[in-house]
């Protein structure tokens, strides 16, 4: 299904309204909500989607939902300087505007077509929040939420996966009121513009609002912006007071070619700008990450820069510049985190080449600081794991005798049994492993009996078989200077009781 809104209505070339879905409040009631929930939508030629307040009541809130959103307006020329046509909500009286949600697949706005909150009274716009898989913004069409009196802007929301924006194309906030313009909080995996912005801007006495970033992949080409900053011109009554917003870019990867990351305040303070990249952050010709303040040769204090990457990375003769600088003010604070900084120098002031800078024309310089990551001790802040996680002792018989633990270890001898020390050597043939359990029958060394070694002792004078094995206790030597392993106390006593260790370090003979 498709719903199509387009063109305007004139009479004799004048222009008295535009084709639209939408709905108003003319006095105190509430206006009524608009939804719309289709497969594609065509807003073209000045057509609108929108609600309004013309009273004292609160506007409704739009949803529109779709998978294809295609806006085209009409040139500024062709209403009197003013472009037209797009999906919003407006406040011209009293009454609080509707909120806007778009929820689409794929958003394409071009030639002047807006997504707007906008407030011409007393009354604060809505918020306006685009949800959408991608977004294309084309020759000045955008995304925008707008203060034109003394009600207060409102927020604006972008998540996206994929957002371009090119030849004009813009997401904003903006007041030439005397209320403060809204925050812009922007979401995707890719941000790309060229020759086009991001700003949330004041031209009066207001401020402007804050403009955050997260993304994986932000590209800056041919112009673009991102921008928070305070414009009014002198003699506007205390623009000065004016606060420029703050700047929170976290990406993975951020690449500015010709292009700009800044707070200005033209007679007050700059903003700070916080710029994080997972990767690096890239500067070529002539690209800027800065903070401004008195930009008119007024007063202000810079801002503060905060640039946290692996690598910040510029080209030494393209003329790009990381700068917190003021005129009558004091300049601001720069601290520069990352393993190592590429084309790029550390200057007192601003030079031809790619500078790293805190100055003041004629205030106090401010400071510029840089971090080593490689200075860094990773070791702070871990615990230390105990070198024995289990105690020796425990794990090993502290005695010989084979009845003081059921769970005693056991070590036995048996040879290769035949086996060669080098896998490529051939076998012993003649050397297999034998029964443990006996001997041969000529042995001359120990008695035995057909099954099972049974050595005989003389204990307490009379001869004893041991027909069990049991771990040695003792050890007796005869005339002779044999040496027996005794299992239990001798009757006679040839050598007092000895440790384990003493016995195997008997030598004895052959």
């Amino acid at each position: 299904e498709t719903i199509e809104t387009a063109g305007l209505a004139t009479v004799g070339g004048t222009v008295l309204g535009t084709a639209g879905i939408g709905s108003e409040v003319l006095s105190s009631g509430s206006g009524g909500d608009v939804t719309v929930d289709t497969t594609q939508i065509l807003v073209a030629d000045g057509g609108t989607i929108t609600t309004s307040t013309l009273g004292d009541g609160t506007g409704g809130s739009l949803s529109i939902t779709a998978k294809q959103i295609t806006l085209e307006g009409v040139p500024p020329t062709a209403i009197g300087g003013l472009g037209a046509g797009g999906i919003g909500s407006q406040v011209l009286a009293s009454g609080s505007g509707g909120d806007v949600t778009v929820t689409a697949t794929d958003i394409s706005a071009a030639r002047s077509a807006t997504m707007t909150t906008s407030n011409f009274g007393d009354g604060d716009a809505g918020s306006l929040r685009v949800l959408a898989k991608r977004i294309r913004l084309d020759d000045f069409a955008g995304i925008a939420s707008e203060v034109f009196a003394s009600g207060a802007g409102g927020d604006v929301a972008v998540e996206a996966t994929d957002i371009l924006a090119t030849n004009g194309g813009s997401i904003s906030t903006i007041t030439l009121g005397f209320s403060n313009a809204g925050d812009i909080d922007i979401q995707g995996d890719r941000i790309e513009l060229d020759t086009s912005f991001i700003a949330s801007s004041s031209v009066t006495s207001a401020n402007s609002g804050d403009v955050n970033l997260d993304t994986e992949d932000l590209v800056l080409r041919n112009g673009a912006g991102i921008v928070a900053g305070t414009f009014a011109a002198f003699g506007f009554p205390n623009a000065a007071a004016a606060a420029a917003g703050e700047v929170t870019v976290a990406a993975d990867r951020i690449f500015l070619d010709r292009g700009t990351i800044s707070t200005t305040g033209n007679l007050g303070d700059g903003g700070n700008l916080f710029v994080t990249a997972k990767d690096f952050v890239l500067l070529r010709n002539g690209s800027q990450i800065s903070t401004t303040a008195g930009l008119l040769t007024a007063g202000g204090d810079g801002g503060n820069i905060v640039v946290n990457a692996p690598f910040v990375v510029g080209v030494l003769s393209e003329n790009s510049d990381i700068t917190a600088n003021a005129f009558s003010g004091s300049g601001g604070t720069v601290t520069v985190t990352a393993f190592d900084i590429i084309g790029l120098e550390f200057q007192d002031e601003l030079t031809p080449f790619s500078d790293i800078t805190a100055s003041s024309a004629s205030g106090p310089a401010g400071i510029t600081e840089f971090n080593s990551l490689t200075d860094i001790n990773v070791e702070e802040g871990l615990s230390a794991l105990p070198v024995d996680l289990a105690d020796p002792t425990t794990l090993i018989s502290q005695q010989c005798t084979l009845q003081a633990s059921d769970n005693a270890s056991e070590f036995t001898v048996v040879g290769r049994g035949g086996l060669p020390p080098d896998p490529s050597q051939p076998g012993a043939a003649d050397r297999f492993l034998e029964d443990l359990g006996t001997v041969p029958a000529d042995s001359t060394n120990h008695p035995i009996n057909d099954a099972t070694i049974s050595p005989t002792v003389s204990l307490n004078g009379e001869p004893t078989s041991l027909t069990t094995i049991r771990e040695a206790q003792n050890w007796v030597q005869d005339a002779d200077g044999r040496v027996y392993l005794i299992s239990a106390a001798p009757a006679f006593t040839v050598s007092n009781s000895v440790p384990c260790q003493t016995l195997s370090e008997l030598e004895i003979p052959n």
